[in-house]
């Protein structure tokens, strides 16, 4: 199936296709369009919450319609480490026994 190039369905076959996530939020799909259009992109999430894929995926857009372009992407490593460092705190009082590879644990 094709989709126009720059259209709502044409990005989201793209993060579908190229990353797997069956169903994209209409926030990444609107700002990966932003991304891919030339706009600039201000935006706060939770770890893990997806941002990353709309970098990748508006360089992937743009590099299938021969139009790359440079992308800089700037990540606040440490508060990054310090959201990290809070959730080991947080299993390490819930659950003293943790596996924090698996997270499992008996209560």
């Amino acid at each position: 199936m094709s989709f126009p190039a720059g259209s709502v369905a044409w990005m989201e076959a793209i993060i579908r296709n190229w990353f797997g996530f069956a169903s994209p939020k209409s926030w990444q799909i609107q700002n990966t369009l932003h991304l891919y259009h030339g706009t600039d992109v201000f935006l706060t999430s939770s770890t893990g919450s997806g941002k990353t894929i709309l970098m990748l995926a508006s360089v992937i857009a743009r590099s299938i319609m021969d139009r790359p372009h440079i992308t800089l992407v700037i990540y606040p490593t440490h508060a990054l480490m310090d959201d990290q460092v809070r959730f080991h705190l947080y299993i390490e009082n819930l659950c003293p026994n943790h596996d924090l590879l698996g997270i499992a644990c008996t209560l």
